[in-house]
């Protein structure tokens, strides 16, 4: 629950997650929720509410309601090399944030690893987000990463 004046406003969250190795050389992972006041559940989610003043000297506060997920198709090329492509989404409900608010992100990834030592792993990533927002604006923003990870 969070405090706001003197609203408390729940969390609430379901979610589902799995993991599946059909085949030797293919792992696939996902999850999928919905749930209102997310915001501290991941660090990821928009919002937790929104506060309205609907009129002078009064105030209203309200749960965002959000859903999203992802899923993940993980190729084992060889015991050190690995191939990944996922896609996800988050979605607030539009009808519980304001005017200039995020309404939903997506993002698709691919990527390659490759694990140079047991405890080193090197690779390279290309990913892309798109942002909406309730006022129209799509921005896309692309990344291109590499990676070089020391397991401790």
């Amino acid at each position: 629950t969070t405090q706001v004046g003197s609203t408390e406003i729940p969390s609430e969250i379901l979610s589902v997650d799995g993991f599946a190795n059909p085949l030797p050389w293919l792992e696939l992972t996902g999850t999928a929720f919905t749930g209102q006041n997310l915001a501290h559940f991941s660090g990821r989610s928009f919002y937790g509410f929104t506060y309205l003043t609907p009129t002078p000297g009064a105030s209203l506060v309200i749960p965002v309601r959000q859903r999203g997920g992802w899923g993940q198709a993980t190729f084992l090329a060889t015991r050190r090399l690995s191939f990944n492509v996922l896609g996800g989404m988050e979605q607030p409900n539009s009808d519980d944030v304001i005017a200039s608010a995020i309404v939903k992100n997506t993002s698709y990834i691919a990527n390659a690893y490759y694990r140079i030592a047991p405890n080193v792993l090197g690779g390279f990533e290309i990913s892309q987000v798109q942002t909406f927002y309730k006022a129209g604006e799509r921005p896309l923003n692309v990344h291109f990463d590499l990676h070089l990870a020391y397991f401790f």
